[in-house]
């Protein structure tokens, strides 16, 4: 698919932040293993590290992933932002308040089309009411369906929000269905051709648009509306003499945005915990919301499909029989009159235990555990070893300033094209062949890079041997030779890492 993308460029993370201008671009998405796609969320790395040579690049490439400055460092305002972040999600409480009132009421949202003597006839069904009684009257009629329910109602919010998202006038915030999804992962191909025209609905955006400013409106009313008779509130009790109190709480509470880093260093011990915590709070939110909206939307596939499979395997287990004899042998096992012979046999000669006895018997159980940790603790040292190795090569091959590129969806504002771009399918037999001139590597790099050491006497032991073999006739290389290859590629000799002097 050939798209031309239009973007509003922004340079601010505030959710009131104004456009410094648009810019276009064009590309060509072409995939020949489309399961592989979906296959590949099942892959154990959670991210990649990309490095940059310049400072201004790093800057601009972590904000553009993260859409954060850089939370690792200690401030008021990234602490408010978190914060008011946070506190934004209650906004998402209006729409499912929408959600169930209509689920509750029978309001038709699902069109189907009818037709009768060669009349179409288009009409909105209540789905999600319907759904939500039958499951209803299956668990008032049999409730071990419970544990299906909870599987099937993952299943059911996601596919929910799908078609939310799906009914929007934008296209471009239409995200792939799950039938789509489930097309590529049985027959590797997809049959949904993307086509969109510049200007689509332009229309009916509009409009979607001006009714989502116009409930944003009537939100923040009602929310200031409740701010002034709180205020008025709290000036009628100060007045009684009630908050005496909490006047001198609210002098330390309200403090300004000017403080520095410098007056925040006497609790960066307390505060910069606080502000890593809402940092990944503000993260996980973020991760979920994306695949909640399907904004990723090949994970909320994914949990789409095992839910489904969940709520048909579970529904077939007898969970009243299972628990009725889970319990039925933890009381003939446990509360038997035969616990009496463990006790005898078991704790009795613990307590009588010699203090050699119980002393050696403590240093065995400390080393079976040390030992345990001690494995443990050599596989990751191992594992760090190896990080740590990868990441100096990243450095080493690319750039000093490294940072840690997600897979999932970490940014707090996803970019939408506008509508003034297009999309539309690409015909490899009417379009002439590009010819490809230069092909860019990634930093992604794989293998072991563990150096050893040359073994001399191996060669000499080597060398008393006659027999000529293929390695005789290969150019041999010195070792100052490859001295020499090496040398250029080190920016400076005497370079200190954590492996030493180079």
């Amino acid at each position: 698919t050939n798209y031309t993308l239009k973007y509003r460029i922004f340079d601010s993370d505030e959710p009131d932040r104004k456009s410094y201008g648009l810019i276009t671009l064009r590309c060509r998405f072409e995939s020949r293993d489309e399961r592989q796609i979906l296959l590949s969320e099942f892959q154990l790395k959670t991210y990649y590290n990309v490095s940059t040579v310049r400072q201004i690049d790093f800057k601009t490439t972590y904000y553009t992933v993260t859409n954060d400055r850089h939370h690792q460092t200690l401030s008021l305002e990234r602490l408010t932002k978190y914060l008011k972040e946070l506190q934004g999600y209650a906004e998402y409480l209006d729409e499912i308040a929408d959600a169930l009132l209509s689920l509750f009421m029978w309001r038709g949202h699902y069109p189907v089309t009818l037709r009768f003597f060669k009349k179409k006839f288009t009409m909105k069904i209540p789905l999600h009411s319907m759904i939500a009684f039958s499951w209803g009257v299956i668990l008032a009629r049999d409730f071990e369906k419970i544990f299906s329910f909870i599987f099937f109602l993952l299943a059911w919010v996601l596919l929910a929000t799908s078609d939310y998202r799906r009914s929007n006038p934008n296209p471009w915030v239409h995200p792939r269905s799950y039938y789509e999804l489930l097309g590529i992962l049985v027959f590797n191909k997809s049959f949904d051709r993307i086509m969109i025209r510049p200007n689509e609905n332009i229309e009916e955006i509009t409009k979607h648009n001006e009714l989502l400013l116009e409930r944003d409106k009537r939100r923040n009313a009602a929310i200031e509306i409740m701010r002034v008779e709180k205020e008025n509130n709290e000036k009628r009790l100060e007045q009684e003499g009630e908050e005496i109190d909490n006047q001198d709480i609210s002098g330390f509470t309200k403090i300004s945005g000017g403080f520095s880093q410098l007056a925040l260093a006497p609790f960066k011990s307390v505060l910069l915990p606080v502000q890593m915590g809402l940092y990944r709070a503000c993260v996980i939110l973020r991760i979920a919301t994306s695949i909640i909206i399907w904004n990723d939307s090949i994970a909320a596939f994914w949990l789409v499909t095992f839910a489904l499979a969940a709520a048909l395997l579970v529904a077939w287990v007898p969970w009243a029989f299972l628990f009725r004899w889970a319990f039925k042998i933890f009381v003939y096992v446990v509360l038997g009159p035969w616990m009496k012979l463990v006790d005898i046999f078991y704790f009795h000669r613990l307590e009588n235990m010699t203090p050699e006895e119980r002393k050696a018997k403590v240093a065995a159980d400390y080393q079976k555990r040390y030992d345990i940790v001690m494995g443990e603790s050599y596989i990751r040292k191992l594992l760090r070893e190896s990080t740590l190795k990868m990441l100096d090569m990243n450095k080493y091959m690319f750039g000093k300033y490294l940072m840690r590129v997600p897979i999932f969806k970490e940014e707090r504002f996803p970019s939408i094209p506008l509508s003034g771009g297009f999309a539309e399918p690409y015909d490899a037999k009417s379009t002439p062949p590009i010819n490809i001139t230069k092909r860019v590597n990634g930093q992604h790099l794989e293998g072991d890079m563990i150096p050893s050491q040359k073994n001399c006497n191996k060669e000499k032991l080597e060398d008393k041997e006659d027999v000529p073999s293929e390695a005789d006739s290969a150019p041999q290389t010195s070792n100052e030779n490859v001295k020499n290859e090496i040398v250029p590629l080190l920016e400076d000799e005497k370079e200190d890492t954590r492996y030493g002097s180079i």
